[in-house]
């Protein structure tokens, strides 16, 4: 990468600190919109961001563009991860909900540890992060499908929303992560 867009390895730093500036900045908002909006329809907008992040991701030739997708892929699960264990938490009995969220934290910590690991190899030996961007789509496309038989019990709720406090977490996150790039 750093040699496709002749930059330096603290500008390319950006390829995966934006995902994750955006997953954690987002968080409390995805959680409140899928309280306000629905559960599922957060979670399907959650997969849809993925989805057209990662493909998106796969054909772009140009960073800015491409740091673009990855900020809009940290979002998207972010909507994921909220509204997913809220689902889990409003759909299933005490004792399956205790084995689901064991297995959700499992897999979202593996994600979190074995994702750039891939993604890395991918760049190295298999035609770069293109190839695997275009990999997630079709899984994300799949679980795109899968996501509209998921069932939402509970109703949408009336939830204030701190935007401000949302505003000022993002923008707390976007400069810390620009003052240790001066460093």
């Amino acid at each position: 990468m750093m040699a496709k867009f002749n930059m330096s390895y603290y500008l390319t730093q950006w390829f995966i600190t934006s995902y994750m500036i955006f997953y954690a900045s987002f968080m409390a908002l995805t959680g409140s919109f899928s309280d306000i909006f629905g559960r599922k329809k957060i979670f399907i907008f959650g997969v849809s961001l993925l989805f057209i992040g990662y493909f998106l991701g796969g054909l772009v030739n140009h960073y800015g563009i491409l740091l673009i997708t990855r900020a809009a892929c940290g979002v998207g699960a972010a909507a994921v991860t909220t509204s997913g264990t809220a689902l889990i938490a409003t759909n299933l009995r005490t004792k399956k909900k205790e084995k689901a969220f064991s297995i959700f934290g499992c897999a979202l910590g593996i994600g979190m540890v074995a994702g750039p690991i891939v993604a890395s190899y991918a760049n190295q030996r298999i035609n770069g992060w293109e190839s695997f961007s275009f990999s997630m789509s079709l899984f994300l496309l799949f679980m795109l499908f899968l996501s509209f038989g998921v069932h939402d019990k509970e109703n949408k709720t009336t939830v204030c929303v701190d935007w401000i406090g949302g505003a000022a977490v993002s923008y707390t996150h976007l400069r810390a992560h620009e003052t240790s790039l001066h460093l």
